[in-house]
């Protein structure tokens, strides 16, 4: 008789931990802080934020908008400084299975939130409904969310190992340090991806982990519903936090409340070991409000850079660090150097950010926005390392290699709004999300005086699942195979299109409609506007990242085009969208025999002649 497969909690199943939040103003753990900002920003801003920066800061400080969240104009409330962490705590289970395309929120049963961590790490290996019932409750309703199926070869499927004593870059912050003999995992946060999108996601990881580091509390660092997939007994190394505060989660407290078990807490030039790691605490500078001056400086993102060194190798890990007030990430690489020796491998980050405080509201740390003296509201902010701080760094540091990261690098990634799109050309000027090139192309530019000189840092570009051996940067990357990637195949040579292929008569037959469609709408009595060709040419430039003039001037001169040209181009696509709803029910009803006509053609075009 077969045995009937174990089953378990599967890879494209997201689980997110939700929180009550009974605070007046919201926590920064529940998110709840964060909608209540965009709320009352949303309320009282003009659409155009950078149209008269002034205006806007001066809408914002509203009563009813940012203004009623100071007790002076350079003193916040402490209510909302502090929000009461009693007030806030975790009470149901978001779990969303991206292949079915469903979701379901789930309550979290009385007396169950300290066991947590044991049942779900339990049910990610193998799946059993519990005898308890508060506990059986939860697993029968994530059952219904069909969460839980058997792997993919039930009868032969062995965890996938990680190359052993290399490092592995598992995608936006999440690295893997493996020794041989031990395993650490920086900032683990795996997304959920439906397994019939386009791309196939890596795995979460089935092999055991040795230990977890945590740079900081922002969400994309610290992700409670990935961790809780590790089990309650992973040792987990964070940041002390003294109190919890709009700018940084008590870690220690929160995962211990969700039942972890060997938290610790690790303050700055404090080692620990881990198997045989030494993991080094050192200071976290950067990504706080400005890089100068801020309200309440007694309040920090507070974070740690970790060094773990074994076997003769030392890696660091810098994620969103920089400069701020307080210090400065290119000292911290001076002065470890000088206690520890040089590094064999640098991950940081390099995405700058910046921009003016006015736009926080529009991001994910709109809270950064009231930290900012009204001295320094219209001034330009970097909050994070930029490519060529990034080099500083390594260089500091006498890294062999550095590794650009803490910016997505995966479609999962991006389609969740982390890191540039990395199979389309990506803009170099973007100071949010370049992509990780501008980092090579910022040390081939280095240069001293007269003579260009590169920088003596080898730059290596690691796409998820990619591993190396960071004490020698001269071996090639090993690509982890079975995982597609638009940036993967070498390009092949693309022949000249002929008048008859696909994508040439598709285009011509755009040109014809457009051609046409200014006499059609004026047959039909209908008229394009100037506000309808202007949305049009700002979506197309969006789009295809030209916003900026001297981007656009560019792209029309390399494809032979006048500003006039682009305009004429507008206006007629502006009419065949027009005409295109004006006959939708007519196009609608000859849309399935032109599907079935297109099919046919192209199956003829693929069959082989006689």
């Amino acid at each position: 008789m077969a045995r009937t497969p174990d089953r378990r909690l599967q890879d494209h199943v997201a689980i997110d931990v939700g929180y009550r939040d009974d605070t007046r103003f919201g926590g920064m753990v529940s998110d709840r802080i964060e909608t209540e900002l965009r709320r009352r920003a949303a309320a009282v801003l003009p659409q155009d934020l950078m149209a008269d920066q002034a205006a806007a800061w001066s809408a914002l400080m509203r009563a009813d908008a940012f203004g009623g969240l100071y007790e002076t104009p350079t003193h916040l409330r402490k209510d909302w400084l502090y929000p009461d962490t009693a007030a806030i705590a975790p009470d149901r289970l978001d779990v969303t299975n991206m292949a079915a395309g469903r979701g379901c929120t789930v309550a979290i049963g009385a007396g169950l939130v300290q066991e947590l961590a044991g049942w779900i790490g339990d049910w990610q290996r193998t799946a059993r409904r519990p005898r308890h019932p508060a506990a059986a409750a939860l697993f029968d309703a994530i059952d219904d969310a069909g969460a839980f199926a058997p792997p993919p070869n039930a009868e032969t499927d062995d965890p996938e190992e990680a190359p052993r004593n290399r490092v592995t870059f598992l995608g936006h912050a999440t690295a893997l340090v493996d020794t041989g003999r031990t395993r650490v995992l920086v900032d683990p946060f795996f997304l959920a991806h439906s397994p019939g999108g386009a791309y196939r996601p890596l795995p979460f990881p089935r092999w055991a982990v040795d230990g977890i580091l945590i740079t900081h509390s922002h969400p994309d660092h610290f992700h409670p519903g990935t961790l809780l997939r590790f089990g309650p007994d992973v040792p987990i190394l964070v940041p002390a936090v003294d109190r919890e505060s709009a700018l940084s989660v008590d870690m220690a407290h929160r995962l211990r409340e969700l039942g972890f078990r060997r938290v610790e807490t690790v303050t700055w030039w404090q080692e620990r070991r881990i198997g045989d790691a030494l993991i080094t605490a050192l200071p976290f500078y950067g990504e706080q409000p400005t890089a100068d001056a801020v309200l309440h400086p007694e309040l920090r993102n507070v974070g740690n850079v970790w060094s773990v060194a074994a076997n003769g190798r030392r890696i660091a890990f810098c994620a969103d660090s920089g400069r701020d007030c307080a210090g400065d990430t290119r000292n911290v690489a001076t002065e470890d150097r000088r206690r520890a020796g040089p590094l064999d491998a640098l991950f940081c980050g390099y995405r700058s950010w910046s921009l003016y405080p006015v736009q926080y509201v529009a991001t994910s740390v709109a809270r950064y926005a009231l930290f900012v003296p009204p001295d320094l509201r219209l001034v330009r902010h970097t909050i994070m390392n930029g490519a060529d701080e990034a080099l500083d760094i390594a260089e500091r540091w006498g890294a062999r290699t550095l590794v650009p990261y803490a910016d997505g690098g995966a479609p999962w990634y991006w389609e969740n709004g982390l890191g540039p799109v990395l199979d389309r050309l990506a803009d170099p000027g973007d100071h949010f999300d370049p992509p990780p090139e501008v980092v090579t192309t910022a040390a081939e530019r280095r240069a001293s005086h007269f003579t260009a000189v590169a920088s003596p840092v080898r730059v290596r570009i690691a796409r998820p699942g990619d591993a190396f051996d960071p004490g020698d940067p001269g071996v090639a990357t090993a690509r982890r195979p079975g995982y597609a990637w638009p940036y993967d195949a070498a390009p092949e040579p693309t022949p000249q299109p002929g008048p008859f292929d696909e994508p040439v008569l598709l285009a011509r037959k755009k040109a014809l409609l457009r051609v046409l469609a200014a006499d059609a709408v004026r047959a039909a009595g209908l008229e394009v506007t100037a506000e309808q060709v202007q949305a049009v040419a700002d979506t197309v430039r969006r789009r295809g990242r030209l916003t900026r003039r001297d981007d656009m001037l560019a792209w029309l001169a390399a494809n032979g085009l006048t500003t006039d040209d682009f305009s004429r181009m507008m206006t007629e696509w502006a009419a065949a969208l027009l005409l295109e709803d004006h006959f939708a029910e007519e196009v609608d009803r000859r849309l399935h025999g032109q599907m079935a006509l297109h099919a046919l053609a192209m199956a003829a075009e693929a069959a082989p002649e006689a």
